[in-house]
């Protein structure tokens, strides 16, 4: 009596559907943590260059820069305009409101703190005002903090130092 046996080479179906459903899982989480990661980096930059913008300001009234609308006392940094958008406002001695702003849009779909204003006043860059701004988008959060001293730092967790 003889026995014929048959060695089989390959894969059935059911070892590839079990193998492709792998792959298909393994491929969700990374895209899903690439979003998110995606969205901290945005806010993070965008933070950081509000930070920059803010030191702009603080050198605008240390050097004593004058705005071309008249004789200015300081400069101030307001996110007040939308979620989107903040801006350097120079501060005239006359008690007006100058025309002349430099206006920043953030970028990635990030947005700003609203309604919060620091100042920085000429001659000696004396800061008045806010004292955190918060950026986020989706999930992720960044903040800017300005001390009473007017250094700036930004950092991922809330309050500040």
């Amino acid at each position: 009596m003889y026995t014929i046996f048959q060695k089989n080479t390959g894969v059935t179906l059911i070892e590839l559907i079990v193998v492709m459903a792998i792959l298909g899982i393994m491929a969700s989480i990374t895209t899903i943590s690439f979003g998110s990661s995606r969205d901290k980096r945005a806010v993070e930059t965008n933070a950081r260059q509000f930070a920059a913008v803010v030191r702009l300001a603080q050198n605008y009234a240390l050097s004593g820069k004058q705005a071309p609308a008249g004789a200015t006392c300081g400069y101030s940094i307001d996110s007040w305009m939308n979620d989107d958008k903040y801006s350097i406002r120079p501060i005239l001695c006359s008690g007006d409101i100058a025309d002349y702003t430099e206006t920043y849009t953030l970028n990635q779909g990030v947005s700003i703190s609203r309604n919060k204003i620091v100042t920085f006043v000429i001659p000696y860059g004396k800061k008045s005002g806010a004292s955190s701004f918060t950026f986020s988008k989706g999930a992720s959060s960044h903040y800017v903090c300005i001390n009473t001293k007017g250094e700036v730092k930004d950092s991922p967790t809330a309050g500040c130092p």
